[in-house]
């Protein structure tokens, strides 16, 4: 509904990944309905996770989706492999208070599928 800006360490840099408005995902796509849910993992992880994927981890400059010329989709920018996008899932997940083997299950799960 509107943009969201994430401001996080990875590997030792300070890193801001801006997802714009209106992009739609569908917060997890989960298969074992009551031991974990799309309730369960938070919301961030998930978007974060799922632009990633989309874009097979080189992001769009933010130009590029808004026509706006000043910003761009990750500062400062680089591309991130399937591990390192799995491994942020996590990572997100858990600095959004997801017990922690709910987090470890959720990756293992999207390491296994073939969404790279």
């Amino acid at each position: 509904m509107e943009d969201y800006i994430l401001t996080m360490m990875v590997d030792g840099v300070l890193t801001v990944l801006f997802i714009p408005a209106g992009y739609r995902y569908d917060r997890a796509t989960i298969w074992w309905q009551g031991l974990i849910t799309k309730d369960h993992l938070g919301c961030i992880g998930p978007l974060i996770h799922d632009v990633l994927c989309f874009y097979k981890g080189r992001l769009p400059s933010r130009a590029a989706a808004l026509g706006d010329v000043d910003t761009a989709a990750i500062t400062p920018w680089r591309s991130f492999t399937r591990f390192e996008a799995d491994d942020i899932f996590k990572a997100v997940m858990l600095a959004d208070r997801v017990k922690p083997w709910r987090a470890e299950v959720a990756r293992f799960a999207v390491k296994a599928a073939p969404n790279w």
